[in-house]
C-alpha cells in the first residue's frame, strides 16, 4: 500500500482522513473502528515475488460503520507501477446497453427500410405478372 499512498487517487478518496493514515502515524486504531480502509484484495504471482514490471495488484476502498460489516466503496488496480480506478458496474452496464439499444435501433431501422422498399415493389411485380402471362387469375 505505499505506493498506492502517493496517487492521487488516494489523496481523493479520503486517504488521508483514513484508519490507514492513522496506523502510519502511530495511532492505535481497533479492529471495529469506524472510517475508510484501503486494503490490498489481490495480487498476481509477479506481484507477490516483487517482480514490479509485471505486477498487479488489487486495492479497495471500504467504508466501516461502527457495528456493520465494511461495505466496498471503489476499486483500483496497481498494474506495473501505475494506479488505474475501476469504474463503478453500473456505468459498464449503461455502457453495454448503451451500445445494445443503439445497435437494435438500427436493426430495426434497417428492417423497416427493407419492408418498405418490398411494399412499394409489389404492385408494381404483381402488374408485371399479370401482363406478361395471360393466365394469370383477374
Amino acid at each position: 500500500l505505499d505506493y498506492f499512498y502517493t496517487s492521487p487517487f488516494y489523496q481523493r478518496s479520503g486517504g488521508p482522513e483514513s484508519l490507514n493514515e492513522r496506523r502510519r502515524r502511530g495511532q492505535k486504531v481497533e479492529e471495529a473502528s469506524p472510517g475508510i480502509e484501503f486494503v490490498v484484495v489481490g495480487a498476481n504471482a509477479d506481484a507477490k515475488e516483487g517482480r514490479l514490471e509485471t505486477s498487479i495488484f488489487v486495492v479497495q476502498r471500504l467504508l466501516r460503520r461502527a457495528g456493520e460489516s465494511a461495505v466496498p466503496q471503489d476499486v483500483f488496480y496497481v498494474l506495473a507501477g501505475s494506479v488505474y480506478k475501476a469504474p463503478p458496474i453500473v456505468d459498464i452496464f449503461d455502457g453495454a446497453l448503451c451500445q445494445t439499444a443503439m445497435a437494435a435501433s438500427s436493426i430495426l431501422k434497417k428492417q423497416l427500410e427493407s419492408f418498405r422498399y418490398t411494399a412499394e415493389e409489389q404492385p408494381a411485380a404483381a402488374q408485371d405478372a399479370r401482363s406478361t402471362n395471360p393466365d394469370w387469375p383477374s
